[in-house]
């Protein structure tokens, strides 16, 4: 199943706040780099919401706003290193909602 990726203008506001940017010339950048974001985290735990209306997208929206911080820094290197038990944390709360849905 593919997945839509999109980034709504509340989600781009909220990566621009996490990352201190407070001008608008760098948002298609912002929103391809959240979109990589999306697409890395949904490829390691499967389908995500990142609509902070749930537990599960708020949980989802944390991991992207670090995702994104790294990728602001160009440590992605390190991603994956940094948030391992982050990542599992929300393979497995999606994998568990997934089967209830």
């Amino acid at each position: 199943m593919e997945v839509t990726l999109e980034v709504s203008d509340e989600l781009l506001k909220s990566i621009k706040e996490t990352l201190r940017v407070t001008h608008s010339n760098l948002d298609d950048h912002l929103r391809e780099s959240t979109i990589d974001g999306m697409a890395e985290l949904q490829s390691l735990c499967g389908p995500l919401p990142f609509d902070g209306t749930t537990i599960l997208g708020r949980k989802s929206i944390r991991l992207l706003k670090e995702y994104c911080l790294y990728s602001w820094n160009d440590l992605l290197s390190i991603f994956q290193k940094d948030h391992i038990s982050d990542i599992i944390s929300l393979q497995l709360y999606a994998a568990l909602h997934r089967g209830g849905e």
